[in-house]
């Protein structure tokens, strides 16, 4: 299990047919790969969409240029297998360390390996609880 510090944005956007296929175009027209995603309706006209790039600087510059509003915040990234338990014991590592789960998304086909994203309130602490 590889775990490392990332940045995630989250975007504050119209719930409307499409918007998830813009901003996902604009990251790939600025040469960003995103390495996760989650959005989803708030029953409203708001929605909301995150992403975790393997470029911040240029997701970032690229969401300027469209005039899109965006908060930025670390995360913890876990690249590792999938399974049956895995996602228990990556939540319970942070449960014994103390340590509050903000949100947390994956996704995986049940084999091979996933990357599960976790906003925490202290990353560096979250790092090293999942060394032990």
């Amino acid at each position: 299990m590889a775990a490392r510090k990332m940045t995630e944005f989250k975007l504050t956007v119209k719930n409307q047919v499409g918007e998830l296929a813009r901003v996902l175009g604009i990251s790939s027209q600025a040469g960003v790969n995103i390495l996760a995603f989650c959005g989803f309706g708030r029953g409203g006209e708001e929605g909301e969409i995150y992403l975790v790039p393997d470029k911040p600087d240029k997701l970032e510059a690229a969401l300027r240029k469209e005039q899109i509003g965006f908060e930025s915040s670390p995360v913890v990234a876990i690249k590792g297998a999938s399974g049956i338990g895995m996602g228990a014991k990556m939540a319970g590592k942070f449960a014994k360390a103390g340590i509050n789960i903000l949100h947390s998304y994956a996704s995986t086909t049940g084999s091979g390996d996933t990357t599960t994203i976790f906003r925490v309130e202290n990353p560096d602490a979250a790092l090293k609880a999942l060394k032990s």
